[in-house]
């Protein structure tokens, strides 16, 4: 006898999707294996990085922790989506790039996804709410190479643009855990 995976139906990026999957294959392998969207990375494959967020009827999940049958007749929003889906995602994509806040690619569709979904549900987020939003996703190299900032400061410049004021964004204080490496490193004497 053949075992046949059961056919899955969902929405993504805004098209329904059929998929002959295992509903206990993890949701990241259906997207980048059966799917070919490859920009949800897998860094850890335990939900501890945050890489492989996407978003799941709007709120942020672990794709490496969700199975596949989970998310049946759900809406799932990956960064290839991100311009399309959400209301703040091209915005965020150009103040990434803007601010420098994408190191070497692995954890950036994690921190777009995180804080698009932050941005779509909280007009006006503080800097304490951006970097709970941002939390599951920073690395220590985020931190030793600096880019939390650009990574904060992103966000917050789509605050700003959204804002009447258009004031610029309030000043990040560079995190105490990477001053060590930045003052080894970084230093210009």
């Amino acid at each position: 006898m053949v075992d046949v995976a059961p056919l899955l139906t969902f929405t993504v990026n805004g098209s329904e999707v059929r998929v002959a999957s295992a509903a206990a294959k993890r949701l990241s392998q259906v997207l980048r294996d059966d799917l070919g969207l490859t920009g949800t990375k897998v860094g850890c494959d335990a939900g501890d990085c945050g890489a492989c967020t996407v978003l799941v009827d709007g709120a942020p999940v672990c794709a490496c922790l969700t199975a596949a049958g989970q998310v049946a007749g759900s809406n799932i929003t990956t960064v290839e989506g991100l311009p399309a889906q959400t209301r703040s995602g091209a915005a965020l994509q150009r103040a990434f790039l803007d601010h420098g806040a994408a190191q070497c690619g692995i954890c950036t569709p994690g921190m777009l996804m995180s804080a698009a979904a932050l941005l779509d549900r909280a007009d006006t987020p503080s800097e304490e709410e951006i970097c709970d939003a941002l939390g599951g996703v920073f690395g220590e190299n985020d931190f030793a190479h600096g880019s939390e900032i650009g990574s904060v400061e992103a966000p917050s410049n789509v605050i700003c643009r959204r804002s009447v004021r258009r004031s610029p964004p309030r000043p990040w204080r560079r995190s105490s855990r990477g001053a060590a490496w930045r003052a080894r490193n970084l230093s210009t004497s």
